[in-house]
């Protein structure tokens, strides 16, 4: 993410949208989750076009990626939570989360 940022800086100041998404993943700020908004507001990007062979499948990992970043800004400052406030902090349900930190743990994430 920083080489995206450094390599195209002109790229994202012309758009507003990728600029903010960017710049929320290289810090430690909670993203809120809102699936159908993320999914309209990406879908007019070359690889979630609908017409693209895999743009379901990049959208749901884009999904995902959101839902980890999240878990690991919690991480960082929270050493005991609830599995109910750790969903509705970043807006899945409590299985989906249960589910993206089982996941991080296997494979040595967080």
């Amino acid at each position: 993410m920083h080489i995206l940022e450094s390599m195209y800086a002109r790229n994202l100041e012309e758009n507003d949208l990728l600029s903010r998404f960017v710049h929320k993943l290289l810090t430690f700020e909670l993203m809120p989750l809102n699936e159908a908004e993320i999914e309209q507001q990406m879908s007019g990007f070359e690889p979630f076009k609908a017409e693209t062979e895999n743009s379901k499948a990049h959208m749901r990992e884009l999904i995902r990626q959101l839902i980890q970043h999240n878990l690991r800004v919690i991480e960082k400052y929270y050493s005991k939570i609830n599995i109910s406030t750790l969903s509705r902090l970043i807006g899945v349900p409590e299985d989906r989360a249960e589910l993206e930190i089982c996941d991080m743990v296997v494979n040595h994430r967080i």
